[in-house]
This record gives structure tokens, sequence and C-alpha cells, in this order.
């Protein structure tokens, strides 16, 4: 069919000067006579306005739909349940033995390290400044060893190294403050060095209580939380008042010099890492327990407003040997005093009592399954 030239005087052609002229042109008003309320009326805004879109369209999800496969439900309660019993998973969880063992290395280590120029040290250098140099060494490796433990365990290596550079510094920080203050301590309780008196072991205690207080304040300033500081500086007092307790009795035992300091310090690191690391278990409102897998009976402490979940190392919650986890694959959001699951992988990636979900406030006992790993939730509220 040949296509029909339409004459150019029967096109339609509106210019702006058209829009602009009144009345007198010989246009009559739109609309019929008396002002209808049927009268269609066209505004300029409504010219410049462009349709805007329903809410989340033309944003793409995190990950595009089916790159993860939807996980499948475990054994339910069960799970939990066999979890506990495992004598391997009792370690993994066990926060407490965890800091206890990181703690002891620590301890031994610097004790180590202290013997290579303590006995050597020149004179001159004075006691404050000696002690101090020894709690530096002390807090900096006991904080390095405390830090380093959490990252071991998942295999996150990288974070391992960062979380052990921090607590090295900022325990070696503390620890040559805390020396200090602790030395001027102990000169005022104890200045009577020459024999073994109550006074001379409060002294010391005190002394390395307050040194104590040095080395577990790195265990909270690398998290910048407020929960975690105080943790450490309780947890350090309390374990530096019992390691300086312990200090002479350990000498007397094992005949003085540098095998009692090297154990006095072992003890010490040992027993402010179980004191954190109890106060933390004891302190704590809302966790994740891994109930299957590598990592079965790994306790992951909700702490932060956001809580990441994810295979990338920097995540909070991190699924290294998980394939079916996304980089960033889900976030545990505090909302008030509850916490809500929300998933970055579309609803099927991630089940909650065998349910997906794309958003789930969590409750005392849910199950919760991301790629092949399942996670029971648990809060004070409900314990």
């Amino acid at each position: 069919m040949e296509d029909k030239e339409t004459p150019e005087d029967e096109i339609l052609n509106i210019e702006l000067d058209d829009l602009d002229e009144d009345d007198e042109a010989g246009i009559p008003p739109v609309g019929p006579p008396g002002g209808d309320d049927d009268t269609l009326v066209i505004e300029v805004e409504d010219l410049d306005e462009e349709p805007q879109p329903p809410p989340g369209a033309g944003y793409p999800p995190v990950a595009p739909a089916g790159a993860y496969p939807a996980v499948q439900p475990g054994d339910g309660y069960d799970l939990y349940a066999k979890a506990k019993k495992s004598p391997v998973a009792a370690l993994v969880g066990n926060l407490m033995l965890q800091m206890f063992i990181a703690g002891l290395i620590g301890g031994a280590l610097s004790g180590l390290i202290n013997e290579l120029w303590y006995n050597r040290a020149d004179a001159t250098m004075g006691t404050y400044t000696v002690v101090m140099l020894f709690t530096a060494v002390a807090g900096g490796l006991i904080g390095a060893a405390l830090g380093a433990a959490e990252g071991l365990l998942t295999g996150v290596y990288g974070k391992m190294a960062k979380e052990a550079g921090l607590g090295l510094l900022i325990g070696a920080g503390g620890g040559l403050v805390a020396g200090f203050v602790a030395q001027f301590a102990f000169a005022l309780i104890a200045p009577d060095l020459s024999r073994l008196t109550v006074r001379l072991i409060l002294g010391r205690t005190i002394g390395w209580a307050l040194a104590g207080m040095g080395i577990g304040l790195a265990q909270g300033a690398r998290y910048l939380n407020f929960n975690r500081i105080l943790n450490g500086l309780i947890g350090g007092a309390v374990g530096g008042f019992v390691g300086g307790l312990l200090f002479d009795p350990i000498s007397i035992v094992t005949g003085g010099g540098a095998v009692s300091r090297i154990i006095g310090l072992s003890v010490i690191g040992a027993v402010i890492g179980a004191a954190i690391g109890l106060l933390e278990e004891v302190r704590k409102e809302a966790w994740f327990t891994i109930v299957e897998g590598p990592l079965t009976g790994k306790e992951f402490i909700l702490y932060k407003q956001s809580t990441s979940i994810g295979s990338a190392g920097y995540c909070d919650i991190p699924l290294l040997k998980d394939p079916n986890v996304a980089p960033e694959h889900a976030q545990i959001q505090q909302s008030g005093n509850a916490f809500v699951l929300v998933s970055l992988v579309g609803a099927e990636a991630v089940l909650v009592n065998g349910q997906p979900t794309a958003r789930h406030s969590l409750n005392s006992g849910d199950l919760v399954h991301i790629g092949s790993t399942p996670f029971f939730y648990q809060d004070r509220a409900v314990q």
C-alpha cells in the first residue's frame, strides 16, 4: 500500500505564540460556557513534571536474582542441641576459654621478651622507666594476642593482623601509662621491698590491677564501642588484680628470677583474658551461634547498630568457606531493643525458621539459614 502524503494545510501546528494569544485572537475559551467542573485544565507545572516510578522501581537488587541459590532448612532446633554437645564446638564457642589461652600466650611472650633486657637495664634508667617499659611490653603483647584470637579462629587472617596490630599499639600505650600509675601506687603502699609483707602483696596487686585496666582498654578501644571498652576496663582490672595477687606466691614457689617473672606474666595475661571473656559472656544481650559447619559453636555477640554478614573478610560475621554466601549477604540492624535481619540478596537466600524472608524482626530461638550456614539467635529478653 502506498503512503499518502498529508497535505500541509491539514497538519495541526501549534506554536508558542498561539498559546500566548488572548481571547481577541478569536480563540474561544476552553470548555462550555458557565465553567463546567469537568473542564480539563493543563498548567505549566503539569507539563514539566515527569511520572515518578513507584518506590524501589528502577533500583536493581544487590545481587541479580538467582545469583545465590535458595538455602534449605536443616534439622531445626536439634542442630543447636547437637552443637552444644560437641567438645570442639564447646571450645570454639567458649569465649572465656579462647581469651584465657590468648592471654596466656601473650603473657608468656611478653615475659620472654622482657627478660631479654630487664636484667641488663641501666641503673640510670630509673625505676619508673623500667616499670613503664616492662608493662608496655606486657600490655602490647597481651593486647595483640587477645586481638588476634577471633580473626585466627574464623580464618580471616587480614582481620587477625589488623586487630593484633591495634591491640599491640593500644595495649602498649595503655601499659605505659598504667605502669607509671601502678609504680606510683606501689611506692606509696609498699615502700619497703626488702621483705615480703601484706603491704607488698597489696601494692603489687593494686599496681597490676591498674596495669590490667590499660591492657583491657585495648580490647574495647579497637571497636570504639562503649560496652566493649567497659568490659575491657573491668575485666582487665579484675584480671590484673588476681594476677598480681598470685605474682609473689608464684615467685616463692618457683624460686624467683626469670622463670618466676615469665610464669607470673603468663598467669596475669591468662587471667586478664579470661576475665574480659567472662564479662563479655555475662553482659551480652543478643548473639548468634553457628550450629553446623566448620565454625560450629562459634558465637557472635551483637554490639553494633548494624552488623554485616557475608563472605568478605571485612564483614562482622564472616562466612569465608560458604560458597553460597555473597560478599555482603545480610545485615542485622538494631532498632531500639530489637534486632531486624535484612537480606541484601533477595528473600530466597535467607531463611528464618524454614521460611524465606527479606526482612524479619528476630525473636530469641529463631533458626536462621544464610547460605549453607545455620545460626541460632538468642537474646537476654527471653533468657
